[in-house]
């Protein structure tokens, strides 16, 4: 099943406990009935089999300590391999912004935009990427 969405690192984000909530549901263990129980009794969240996106918007809370260490390790590990595309680190970008604001380097305003994005999104991902395992 794929799902996408946009991660930020700010917390709490609607978008980060959506995602949360989502893998919750995917690492879902059957020996536990608490998510049969938290649908059931949730008057506020409607489910209709047709629209599949009301039941992934579902904000399901911690269900078991295995699922949400299956949930952190899940996060961390396609957080790495994200990072891992890339062809530079961090450090390398932070190391660039720094001399582009110093005025060691020039870039046009469409590469500095380019810059700060990916910046961006390394930030978030090494934050996420960071989660260990209890």
């Amino acid at each position: 099943m794929k799902k996408t969405f946009k991660i930020s690192e700010k917390l709490p984000s609607e978008n980060v406990l959506e995602f949360i909530s989502f893998l919750r549901f995917l690492h879902y263990d059957e020996s536990s009935d608490k998510l049969l129980n938290i649908l059931l009794c949730d008057d506020d969240q409607e489910i209709d089999d047709e629209d599949s996106k009301s039941w992934f918007t579902h904000k399901f809370p911690p269900i078991s300590v295995s699922n949400e260490s299956a949930v952190l390790k899940n996060i961390k590990d396609l957080m790495i391999s994200q990072l891992a595309k890339y062809p530079t680190d961090l450090e390398y970008d932070v190391k660039l912004m720094e001399e582009c604001n110093k005025g060691n380097l020039s870039l046009k305003k469409n590469q500095k935009n380019c810059l700060v994005l990916r910046l961006g999104e390394k930030k978030v991902k090494n934050l996420f990427s960071q989660f260990k395992r209890y």
